[in-house]
C-alpha cells in the first residue's frame, strides 16, 4: 500500500510530474499530426502504475516487485497470475465493452485479448487519462447492470469477475493502441543539516570564545574556485545567522517546503570514553529547540555523526578532542536510547514501515560493540511498546565504509551487516569506497552499491546527489570537488532516470540523501549563496517535477 501511495501521489512534485508526462504525450501526438487533421487526432489511450507493480504473464519476476512475487512464491514470471479461466473471463468483459465502441483506427481486429496486450496493475491503483479508461463505457446500461450483478460479495481467491476486471483495464489500453507506464515511489530528498551556528562550549575551549563555522568563513577570500557565502536577508537568503533564532529555522523550513526539499537529517553528536562530556551530548541545542518550538517544521531524523573529533583541521590528526569509546555496557546504551526516543516519538520523525529511521555515520567504527548495541535498542523498542516495528536502522555508505571495515574480522562484520535495515549513499565521499559507482563529473547516484553481507531483498539502498565540497575554510590546501547548479540538475535528473529502471527494489518510502543543506565550510550549501543565489534548490525542484515516468514491457516472448 505504501508503495502505490508514495508511487502515485507521495508528494504534489510527484503528481506533477505524472501530469506533466500525460500532458506532454498528448501534445506530441497533436505536433505530430498536421494542422488539418489535429483536431480528429484521437488521444493515446495511457495508464501509469506503481513501479513494479505493472505486469504480464511473461514478465520475469525481475521485473516484478518483490513483495508481489513473495507473496504468490512465482519462480519465473507472473504466468500464475493468468490462468486460463481468468483471462477467459476476460475476454468476456472485452467484447461487452467492444459491443457499445464506435470502430477505431487504433483497436484491434480480434474480439479477444492478444497475448501481448494481457497485463495487470497488481492493487489496481493507478493514474488512466480519458481515452484509456473511457467511463462512458463502464457506465453504460449494457455494461454496468451485468457487471454488478455477477460481481462476488466477500474474498474469493481467484476466478470471480473482479479477479477478471482488474486485469481488463491496463490490458484495454494496451489492446487499443496505447501505453502503461510505471512510476518509482516519490523521491524524498533529505538535506544533511549541521546544527551548528552557534557557540558550544566545546568549541570555545577548542578554538576560542565564541567561535563558530561563520568565524573561519566570514572574512576569508578565496578564487579558483571564490568561495560561496550565504545570500543576505534583504535578497530573500538566510545571512549569517544564529540557528537558536526562532525565525531563521522558521524561514529554513519555509524554503524546504517551497522546493520540494523533504526534510532534514540532523547530525547527532553522542560522545563516550575519557575525553567525552559527562553528559555525553555535544551541539544538542538545536534540535532540543526544535522539539520543544516546532522549527523548522519538517521532517527530520537523526544521524549520529559517531567519530572522535581530533585536530585534523591543523594538521594534528592524532589529537583527541572528543573520544567515541561507544560504552562498556548496556548502561550507557540504554542512556543513548532513552535520549533519542523523544526525538524518534516527535510526529515529523521520518519513518519507513513505521519504524524511526537512525543513521550511523561510521559504522565500522563501533566494531564488536556494534551487534549488541542495536540489538539493545531494537530489544527497548518492542518491549517498552515505544515502537513496535523496531527502529530502521541505516548505515552511511562513505570512505570509511571500507577503511573502518578493513579493522574488523569477516566473522564480525557479518554479524554486524545483519543488523542494518538499509544503506544510504553519501555524496562525495562514495567516490573513494566505490570509484565507479558514477562518472566523474556525476553529483548523483547512478547505481546500487554492492553492500556485502545483507539480503538484497530485504535490505533498503538509499540514493543520494551533493552539491559541491570545498573544505578549503578549514584547509586551504584541500582539492574543491566544484558542481555547478547545471551539473547538479542533470545529474539529479539522471540518477532519478536510472532510479526508475529498478523495479525489482523493496523501497517504498523513496528517501534521497542530498549533502548538504547548510555545510557551509565544506561549500555544501542548498541554502541561498551571494554566487548562485536559489540555483541549487531550483535544480532540485525541477527533478523532482520532472521524475521520468517510462513505458514498461509487458509482453517477453518465449
Amino acid at each position: 500500500r505504501e508503495r502505490m501511495l508514495e508511487s502515485l501521489c507521495g508528494t504534489s512534485e510527484q503528481v506533477q510530474s505524472i501530469l506533466h508526462h500525460m500532458i506532454v504525450s498528448r501534445n506530441m501526438v497533436s505536433s505530430s499530426s498536421s494542422l488539418l487533421h489535429q483536431q480528429q487526432q484521437p488521444e493515446i489511450p495511457q495508464l501509469v502504475a506503481p513501479l513494479g507493480t505493472a505486469f504480464g504473464p511473461t514478465t520475469p519476476i525481475t521485473e516484478i516487485f518483490p513483495h508481489i512475487v513473495q507473496k504468490y512464491n512465482w519462480q519465473e514470471n507472473a504466468q500464475p497470475a493468468f490462468d486460463e479461466g481468468t483471462v477467459a473471463l476476460m475476454n468476456q468483459v472485452k467484447q461487452k465493452l467492444e459491443s457499445t465502441l464506435p470502430p477505431s483506427p487504433l483497436a484491434t481486429a480480434t474480439t479477444n485479448f492478444a497475448p501481448q496486450h494481457l497485463s495487470i496493475v497488481a492493487g489496481t491503483c493507478f493514474w488512466i487519462n480519458h481515452a484509456g479508461l473511457q467511463p462512458h463505457l463502464w457506465g453504460h446500461p449494457k455494461i454496468y447492470p451485468t457487471l454488478h450483478q455477477f460481481m462476488t460479495h466477500g474474498h474469493v481467491e481467484n476466478l470471480a469477475l473482479e479477479h477478471a476486471v482488474e486485469r481488463v483495464f491496463s490490458s484495454w489500453v494496451l489492446s487499443r493502441g496505447g501505453r502503461v507506464h510505471d512510476m518509482q515511489p516519490a523521491p524524498r530528498p533529505l538535506a544533511l543539516y549541521f546544527p551548528q551556528f552557534h557557540a558550544v562550549p566545546e568549541n570555545d575551549r577548542f578554538w576560542g570564545a565564541n567561535f563558530t563555522e561563520w568565524t573561519l568563513l566570514r572574512d576569508l577570500v578565496l578564487s579558483d574556485p571564490p568561495l560561496k557565502k550565504p545570500l543576505s536577508v534583504d535578497e530573500g537568503g538566510l545571512g549569517y545567522y544564529d540557528l537558536q533564532d526562532y525565525t531563521t529555522r522558521q524561514r529554513q523550513a519555509h524554503l524546504a517546503r517551497q522546493y520540494g526539499v523533504t526534510g532534514f537529517c540532523f547530525y547527532h553528536y553522542w560522545f563516550s570514553g575519557e575525553q567525552a562530556p559527562p553528559n555525553h551530548l555535544v551541539m544538542g541545542k538545536i534540535p532540543e529547540a526544535m522539539l520543544r518550538d516546532g522549527q523548522p517544521n519538517v521532517p527530520f531524523m537523526l544521524s549520529w555523526a559517531n567519530e572522535p573529533w581530533t585536530k585534523r583541521w591543523t594538521g594534528e590528526q592524532d589529537t583527541t578532542l572528543l573520544s567515541q569509546t561507544y560504552g562498556n555496557d548496556e548502561a550507557e546504551w540504554i542512556e543513548h536510547y532513552d535520549y533519542l526516543v523523544p526525538f524518534f516519538q516527535n510526529v515529523n520523525y521520518v519513518r519507513v514501515n513505521n519504524a524511526p529511521v537512525f543513521a550511523i555515520y561510521r559504522a565500522g567504527h563501533v566494531g564488536d560493540k556494534l551487534e549488541p548495541m542495536i540489538q539493545c535498542w531494537q530489544r527497548l523498542s518492542r518491549e517498552r511498546g515505544d515502537f513496535p516495528n523496531g527502529l530502521h536502522i541505516v548505515q552511511t555508505v562513505s570512505n570509511f565504509y571500507r577503511e573502518d571495515r578493513a579493522e574488523v574480522s569477516q566473522r564480525q562484520l557479518q554479524k554486524s551487516d545483519a543488523q542494518f535495515d538499509g544503506s544510504f549513499q553519501f555524496w562525495p565521499q562514495l567516490f573513494q569506497a566505490f570509484p565507479r559507482v558514477a562518472s566523474n563529473e556525476s553529483a548523483a547516484s547512478e547505481m546500487d552499491v554492492k553492500i556485502r553481507n545483507v539480503n538484497p531483498t530485504k535490505h533498503m539502498q538509499y540514493w543520494g546527489a551533493f552539491v559541491g565540497f570545498d573544505r578549503r575554510p578549514r584547509d586551504q590546501t584541500a582539492f574543491p570537488y566544484v558542481r555547478s547548479p547545471a551539473q547538479f540538475q542533470s545529474s539529479v535528473c539522471e540518477s532519478f532516470r536510472r532510479l526508475a529502471t529498478y523495479r525489482h527494489r523493496v523501497i517504498a518510502t523513496n528517501l534521497y540523501f542530498v549533502t548538504a543543506w547548510n555545510e557551509w565550510n565544506e561549500q555544501a550549501v542548498l541554502e541561498p549563496n551571494t554566487m548562485d543565489q536559489f540555483a541549487y534548490l531550483q535544480s532540485l525542484n525541477h527533478c523532482l517535477r520532472h521524475v521520468p515516468v517510462p513505458q514498461v514491457q509487458v509482453y517477453y516472448q518465449q
